[in-house]
């Protein structure tokens, strides 16, 4: 393995899903290449020890499971670059 810029992007997708569940995403990452952001529930990541967001912060945290579901792709070139992402977060 090489380690290159997308490495830095797949950290960041594993931190970001992280601070959703609240524990490192063992399962989520060994399921990476059956798991699309549209085929999990939001409330099936979310951390179930916190209550549940308000509404105008769901969609926040539905984009951020989007990102960070993107970063994860198993093909480091189907990655998008820090730059992009971001630029998606600050755009949040």
């Amino acid at each position: 393995m090489q380690v290159t810029e997308k490495c830095d992007v797949f950290s960041f997708g594993v931190l970001a899903l992280e601070l959703i569940s609240g524990a490192y995403p063992g399962e989520f990452l060994s399921n990476l290449s059956i798991v699309t952001a549209e085929s999990i529930p939001l409330n099936n990541v979310l951390d179930q020890r916190l209550s549940p967001p308000p509404p105008e912060v769901v969609n926040k945290l539905v984009l951020i499971l989007k990102l960070a579901v993107s970063c994860l792709d198993n093909n480091p070139k189907s990655r998008p670059t820090m730059h992009t992402v971001s630029q998606l977060v600050f755009d949040l």
